[in-house]
């Protein structure tokens, strides 16, 4: 799996020991997503780019040179290399599209992440426009219940909880539940995508004050990492374990505060 296939995206995320067993001189995917998840970006971007170069010599077009293409502009955006990271996705894009349509699954996988980065770089109206392009795309080439459909309406959501326009609270809301309830049905309640989308539904509710709905979001939050932590160690690797954990700590923190007169939201 690559970096850009993961749904979570922030700059501040808490990441597992660096991966010292791994020798440097062994290049390849897995080597630079684990200095990636170790925090260490520019060891990330140096292997990244052998296998990029790599890619390239080998006359790989895809996927393997646009996912590590992709993969590459998301390790600039974690390096705080905004510009360099939209101009390399943009590229990307750009020969998607030459090189099929819009509609591949390559160029809508670009979307996503352009709108990601554009995120990052809290260029939020960019970001929304491309965000609701890849979405209308997914439904319309995926259905509206497919994985891949639900994690771009998971990130649109996202963007628009950034956004201060009238109506953008309410439609974040409303896409959170639409992933949430998506993910449940398709992938199970205790899986880790459907976890992070009830997480950031019910701090989104929590925000917005609606804190009897919240809690209940966030009850079933910790019902569901219950399940997924008993189940994790033969379906899910260490990192998403991690996560899940972490989740679950701070869900049962503000699941306890809700309520108190020193709540502080």
């Amino acid at each position: 799996m690559s970096l850009h296939e993961s749904s979570t995206f922030t700059c501040n995320v808490s990441q597992p020991n660096p991966p010292d067993h791994i020798p440097v001189e062994n290049r390849g995917v897995h080597t630079y997503i684990g200095f990636f998840e170790a925090g260490k970006y520019p060891e990330a971007l140096e292997l990244n780019r052998k296998e990029l170069k790599r890619c390239l010599d080998d006359g790989k077009v895809a996927p393997e040179t646009i996912h590590v293409r992709l993969d590459e502009a998301l390790i600039l955006a974690f390096m705080d290399e905004v510009d360099e990271a939209v101009g390399c996705i943009g590229r990307t894009y750009n020969d998607c599209v030459r090189a099929h349509d819009e509609n591949h699954k390559f160029a809508l996988r670009t979307m996503v992440q352009y709108a990601r980065i554009l995120n990052c770089a809290q260029r939020y109206a960019e970001a929304e426009v491309w965000s609701e392009k890849a979405c209308r795309l997914y439904e319309k080439n995926f259905g509206r219940t497919n994985p891949l459909t639900l994690s771009a309406i998971f990130q649109r959501a996202m963007i628009l909880d950034m956004l201060t326009s009238p109506g953008a609270a309410e439609a974040a809301e409303q896409l959170y539940e639409q992933a949430s309830a998506g993910r449940e049905a398709a992938l199970g309640p205790e899986h880790h995508d459907t976890i992070e989308s009830m997480h950031h539904q019910a701090d989104c509710l929590l925000r917005h004050n609606r804190l009897d709905v919240a809690k209940d979001v966030y009850e079933k939050v910790l019902s569901a990492c219950r399940t997924s932590e008993e189940n994790a160690k033969e379906r899910y690797g260490a990192p998403n374990r991690q996560k899940v954990r972490e989740v679950e700590e701070d869900a049962k923190a503000k699941s306890k505060n809700i309520g108190s007169p020193h709540k502080g939201y």
